[in-house]
């Protein structure tokens, strides 16, 4: 209730502006123009989904869900709460400008045809990883060293943001 109505009053404050504004309306989270006339209108270039998720994220402060990662086999797991924003990327090396090799993501304009040809895939919670783990191996610096099992076997490895996860307790 209180992202609706914050969004809405940067809608009103910013409407002769041309500012973009994120917009989660039917879960897409394309960025919503506010154009001199006051009309709205979609844009939906990848950058401008990219800009709008991430933002949503930075506004949602500490209020963000992590995934957990198991004590008894470093297994890294997160189920979606629709109530709870995530978006948690694993890069090709320990760096966010690096390759994005997979998305796990609340956000249907992040995941519905893997728009950032991410070679893992993009999913919306752990459980849509077929045949897909992933394996918490160390950290370094920022970010977590992480392994990809496809089918019971490495297949690659990935750096996850820390702040992306939590440690069983």
């Amino acid at each position: 209730m209180k992202k609706a109505a914050v969004i809405l009053l940067y809608g009103f404050a910013f409407s002769c502006t041309g500012v973009t504004v994120p917009s989660k309306v039917n879960n897409d989270s394309a960025a919503t123009t506010v154009q001199k006339t006051g009309t709205l209108v979609k844009d939906k270039t990848l950058d401008s989904v990219d800009n709008a998720n991430a933002e949503i994220i930075k506004n949602d402060g500490g209020h963000i869900q992590k995934a957990i990662v198991f004590r008894k086999d470093s297994i890294i797991w997160l189920t979606a709460n629709i109530k709870i924003d995530h978006r948690i990327f694993g890069y090709e090396s320990a760096g966010t400008s690096s390759r994005k090799m997979i998305l796990i993501s609340i956000f249907t304009g992040d995941v519905e045809g893997n728009p950032f040809k991410c070679p893992f895939g993009a999913y919306y919670q752990s459980s849509d990883m077929v045949n897909i783990n992933l394996k918490f191996i160390s950290v370094e610096g920022p970010f977590a060293k992480v392994r990809v099992i496809k089918d019971g076997k490495p297949v690659g490895i990935v750096y996850i943001e820390n702040k992306w996860l939590e440690f069983e307790k």
